[in-house]
C-alpha cells in the first residue's frame, strides 16, 4: 500500500463541508461515517481538477448585503424590530454603586 501524505486543517464548519461533499457525490464508503460526505475525497477532487471551488463575486455579496439591509429597514418601519442608532457600538453607561459585597463574590459563594 502506498503512503499518502497527511495534513491537518482546522475547519470552522466541517459538517457543512461534509454536506457539500455528499451533495456532489463524494461519500464515505466504509467505517462509522459510511454514506456521509467525504471531505478528503472532495479535496482530492479539487486538487485533481475534477471539482472547482467558486467564490461569489464581491458584487453579488454586496447585493445580498443590500437585500438584508432593505429587509431590516422594512421590519423596523413595521415596528417589528428596533435597531440601535449606531449598529455595533454600545452607548456609554455609568455603573450603579451598591452597598455590600460585590455581586460576583455573591454568585461564587452561592454556587459552592
Amino acid at each position: 500500500m502506498a503512503l499518502r501524505q497527511n495534513f491537518g486543517a482546522q475547519l470552522s464548519d466541517p459538517e457543512r463541508l461534509k454536506r457539500i461533499a455528499a451533495r456532489l457525490g463524494f461519500v464515505q464508503t466504509r467505517g462509522h461515517e459510511k454514506g456521509q460526505g467525504s471531505i478528503r475525497q472532495l479535496l482530492e477532487a479539487i486538487t485533481a481538477g475534477e471539482a472547482v471551488v467558486m467564490v461569489k463575486p464581491e458584487t453579488e455579496q454586496a447585493r445580498e448585503a443590500d437585500k438584508t439591509e432593505a429587509k431590516l429597514q422594512e421590519l423596523e418601519q413595521l415596528g417589528i424590530i428596533t435597531r440601535p442608532p449606531t449598529p455595533g457600538k454600545l452607548e456609554p453607561f455609568t455603573p450603579i454603586k451598591v452597598e455590600g459585597e460585590p455581586v460576583s463574590e455573591m454568585i461564587i459563594r452561592e454556587r459552592r
